[in-house]
């Protein structure tokens, strides 16, 4: 599942839902099939890229029938990031063996001050986003 969606009521909209918890089951209905939290009302990507779901209030539209649309799909952003600060611990690892084997010791240490840095500024720009 990547998403959900809700319509909003043709009539009142003291009817439509703000505040709501979806649950889900892969036994279906059974006793005891194992129920877990699959959405909410309000929904956030955490910076290591998982799905904190809260019971906050929804901003329900004012408009009748209207289609309310959840898309939980991974954001590209990321996924892009998280294999990107990969990507330079693979390279760190690399140029840290790579300076052990030439017996350079600054080397290794240069390669990982800037593997580090790196990555820093990779973790922030998943934080401001």
């Amino acid at each position: 599942m990547n998403g959900w969606w809700f319509e909003t009521a043709r009539g009142d909209p003291a009817s439509d839902p703000v505040r709501f918890r979806l649950d889900a089951s892969e036994a279906g209905c059974e006793e005891g099939g194992g129920w877990k939290q699959v959405g909410s009302s309000s929904v956030l990507w955490s910076w290591s890229g998982q799905l904190l779901f809260g019971d906050g209030v929804y901003k329900t539209s004012r408009s009748r029938i209207f289609r309310e649309s959840f898309d939980v799909g991974n954001p590209w952003v990321l996924s892009t990031i998280r294999i990107l600060l990969d990507l330079v611990k693979l390279l760190m690892s690399i140029g840290m063996l790579e300076a052990r084997r030439r017996q350079r010791p600054m080397l290794g240490t240069l390669v990982a001050s800037i593997a580090t840095f790196v990555n820093s500024q990779l973790y922030a720009a998943v934080m401001v986003w």
